[in-house]
């Protein structure tokens, strides 16, 4: 699957293996997101929100998701 990504004015398209974290994704694209905490989903630092395509978890109360918490299931 697909996961594009938007960073300022910058967009990238990666492909995404099923199974993996968007976090995991976007370091292995060589694409930087913080995430102070090693990925373990306490820092909060890699959250970033969803435009269109599914994820299996939901978003925080805030409507943030955490990359290296969530797995993408579509485009």
């Amino acid at each position: 699957m697909q996961l594009t990504v938007l960073q300022g004015t910058e967009q990238k398209t990666v492909t995404c293996v099923p199974g993996d974290t968007v976090l995991q994704t976007l370091v292995k694209h060589g694409i930087s997101l913080p995430a102070a905490c090693g990925g373990n989903g306490l820092c909060g630092k890699c959250r970033f929100r969803r435009i269109h395509g599914t994820l299996k978890e939901p978003p925080g109360k805030d409507g943030w998701y955490l990359a290296c918490r969530t797995h993408p299931l579509s485009d």
